[in-house]
């Protein structure tokens, strides 16, 4: 189903007193409600907040304004003329943004400057937010995943849900054999999960760290970055290993680029990349926020990251492009 802005958008934006020519939805992202306003003086962004709770909201306000303070480009907040970065209609909030300089740069087109340029700005961001109280952040320090019997119970419940999936396509096919070799490698190895491994440092951090939350000016320079509302406090090597994995497919070259553009900001050891790595390879066993969006809230714009195949933890993965990454680190010394 397509985003719709509705009657409460418009409503929102006249607590503003923006004259609106057009509203039309972002062309990436998908999970995120913000528009584009087309207004006679430019474009402005409007943001329908997830978050149904104002203070942390204004939460996600704060850290925003402490980043830009610190010089990482980030689209300022429009305040009403009352002086309020967050205004409530129909019962959701919505806050207005200044438009990103720059483009977007779909993933999969990614190349090697883009992804330097990526990590020059998240070491700029984690310096930033060196010093930033973690109790402030929008969203508190995510809870460990517990044992492996959790896990297994929870995605079982998941699968049953998409087996029994009314009028079942190609996608559920992919879902379910995903589920069950999942279940199938925790039961496998259930002795190893019990202990999660512990983050080596922990420090707020943007959350959702990737291509879709950033703007570009050419190739080399990041022009914002954008979508606050999941900033948490986090060891800041999982974020790296997050935007590898996420943004980059793990693709050798474009992770060498990021770690080095990060490095040339902060300093970061390898072994705080591996045991970042093992951290997320084990939270990775346990999210299942695919499969809750689609099969359990209904949501279709994540289907998108549904793919055909196997589960294969990530640690595997890792191990395939951590050669790479380390030989890149020493080619720097």
């Amino acid at each position: 189903m397509p985003l719709e802005p509705g009657p409460a958008a418009h409503e929102a934006l006249q607590q503003w007193g923006v004259q609106v020519r057009e509203i039309s939805t972002t062309p990436l992202g998908t999970m995120n409600e913000t528009f584009i306003v087309t207004t006679d003086t430019g474009p402005v962004v409007l943001r329908r907040h997830r978050q149904r709770d104002r203070p942390t909201i204004l939460r996600e306000h704060e850290i925003i304004a402490h980043t830009a303070a610190g010089g990482v480009p980030t689209p300022p907040a429009i305040r009403t003329p009352d002086g309020r970065v967050v205004v409530e209609s129909d019962g959701r909030f919505y806050s207005l943004f200044a438009h990103a300089d720059g483009a977007q740069i779909a993933r999969g087109t990614l190349r090697a400057e883009h992804a330097r340029a990526m990590g020059v700005t998240l070491g700029q961001l984690h310096d930033v937010l060196a010093d930033y109280p973690p109790q402030r952040c929008p969203q508190p320090t995510p809870p460990r995943p517990g044992p492996a019997e959790g896990a297994v119970r929870a995605l079982v419940e998941l699968l049953e849900i998409v087996e029994s999936w009314p009028e079942p396509g190609e996608q559920e096919e992919w879902a379910a054999d995903r589920l069950r070799s999942r279940i199938d490698w925790i039961e496998a190895h259930a002795g190893q999960l019990d202990r999660p491994p512990e983050p080596a440092s922990v420090q707020p951090t943007h959350g959702d760290y990737q291509e879709a939350n950033l703007f570009f000016d050419g190739d080399s320079t990041v022009t914002a970055v954008i979508d606050w509302d999941k900033a948490e406090p986090a060891d800041p090597a999982r974020e790296l290993v997050r935007a590898m994995a996420l943004a980059f497919g793990l693709d050798p070259a474009l992770c060498v680029a990021f770690l080095a553009g990060y490095r040339s900001r902060r300093a970061l050891p390898m072994a705080a990349l591996d045991a970042a790595a093992a951290v997320y390879s084990h939270d990775r066993l346990h999210d299942t926020w695919l499969y809750d969006a689609i099969y359990r809230r209904r949501d279709d714009r994540p289907r998108a990251f549904l793919q055909p195949g196997a589960f294969h933890p990530f640690t595997d993965r890792w191990a395939a492009v951590r050669p790479a990454l380390a030989a890149g680190a020493a080619r720097l010394r």
